[in-house]
């Protein structure tokens, strides 16, 4: 399916664009940390029981890297 290839992307191009984020110093509130680790679960999870398995994979990518950002230090 054609969407499963433009969401992988869309997702892609987030989950790079996050990436100083995660790596850097500066790290957004706790709060805001849970909230997008939790729907991006929810979106992996109904990406994959729609078939959308590589969109699926991607978010699950995002879900961790904000997953991650919970348990790093604040400045």
């Amino acid at each position: 399916m054609w969407q499963d290839y433009a969401l992988l992307v869309g997702a892609g191009i987030l989950d790079v664009a996050f990436l100083p984020t995660l790596l850097g110093p500066h790290k957004p509130d706790r709060r805001t940390s849970v909230v997008f680790f939790l729907v991006l679960m929810m979106f992996t999870g109904v990406f994959g029981s729609l078939g959308l398995f590589f969109s699926a994979i991607a978010q699950g990518i995002g879900a961790l890297m904000w997953g991650v950002t919970i348990f790093q230090r604040r400045k």
